[in-house]
């Protein structure tokens, strides 16, 4: 992409902005604001390449901008959908009580909200919430998570400063050319023994397939990016400096609980606000979307990893079952998960 063109006012009020949200940081969490190069938050060459990079990326905008940040919010605010493959995740990471972890495409902040709810108070990391969108952070800020704005190539956290750092639920958003530089910063970002997790969808997955197939076709801003692959993410991590770099499979399915009478549209109205389906015709979306996710979201046993300690067994295909008072709908997918230790 070409690079645009930054004027000197919008350079000034994104320097404005940015001091009034290190500010709130510091107010929310001293520790977390201590992690932040402030002198190069502030400067004029990070904020003009921060500003460029925002103009590129426009998927979790508000709907007025063309995104689809405003539905994609609405759906994550039920922190149990996806609390099964986030738990992994911070598992693998092995962060645990009182570790700072940096979760670097973290939204608005729910990693954080599973991680509050799912896991006891002992059991926590510290977590800062970290992510390009500047509405994104201020609407973590404003919920008293500590959170900073920053470019996954282009951390202003320091050297050396956390435990454990999450790349996930987004990475495919990353530019090719950008993925080496996204992983040499977090290898940066982390202490000596620290760990690094990047989670995406294999390429050929099913994922993948309704990112192409649906999501691609129906949201507004479409989905014109690259998924993972199993020997790029290795290739990553070692290229990054994780001499023990691993990949592997992990089963991380969207679960929703309803009292609704038809459960599998329950599951649609969430896929429709998760993913911005806004250029569905209005009547029978639902059904339409809930045949193309049953159609798609089916794997073979020998595709299924292994369960996680704290989930259900996995399944091959949308799995209905009863709960007290209504219905739970479990929608199956498969991420792919590398993973590695800094020296």
């Amino acid at each position: 992409m070409t690079a645009s063109v930054i004027s000197e006012p919008e350079v000034a009020g994104a320097r404005e902005a940015m001091a009034a949200r290190l500010a709130r940081l510091e107010q929310l969490d001293a520790d977390m604001y201590a992690c932040a190069d402030v002198e190069r938050a502030l400067s004029d060459g990070h904020l003009r390449a921060l500003l460029d990079l925002q103009q590129q990326v426009l998927d979790f905008a508000p709907s007025e901008e063309g995104g689809r940040g405003d539905l994609y919010r609405r759906a994550q605010q039920n922190t149990l959908v996806r609390s099964t493959g986030i738990i992994t995740l911070i598992e693998r990471a092995g962060a645990g009580g009182g570790d700072r972890l940096l979760d670097v495409l973290g939204g608005d902040g729910l990693v954080r909200r599973v991680v509050a709810t799912a896991l006891p108070a002992a059991a926590r990391p510290r977590i800062l919430t970290s992510d390009l969108s500047a509405d994104m952070v201020d609407i973590a800020l404003a919920a008293g998570a500590p959170a900073l704005l920053e470019a996954a190539e282009d951390l202003v956290v320091r050297d050396g400063s956390f435990d454990a750092v999450l790349v996930a639920y987004g990475a495919h958003h990353l530019p090719r050319m950008h993925r080496p530089v996204v992983c040499r910063e977090a290898h940066r970002a982390l202490r000596s023994g620290g760990r690094f997790v990047l989670h995406d969808f294999d390429q050929e997955g099913a994922v993948a397939r309704w990112f192409r197939e649906v999501v691609h076709e129906y949201s507004r801003a479409g989905h014109p990016y690259d998924h993972f692959t199993r020997d790029e993410s290795l290739t990553l991590l070692r290229e990054a400096g994780f001499a023990d770099a691993t990949v592997d499979s992990l089963y991380d399915p969207f679960c929703v609980v309803t009292d609704h009478p038809d459960p599998e549209l329950a599951l649609a109205d969430h896929l429709i606000d998760m993913y911005g389906l806004v250029r569905l015709q209005p009547v029978g979306r639902e059904r339409m979307v809930a045949r193309l996710a049953d159609a798609i979201f089916r794997y073979e046993p020998a595709e299924l990893p292994a369960a996680a300690p704290h989930g259900p067994p996995p399944e091959g295909r949308i799995r209905i079952t009863r709960t007290d008072g209504g219905w739970r709908v479990e929608m199956p997918r498969v991420a792919l998960v590398a993973g590695g230790t800094r020296a």
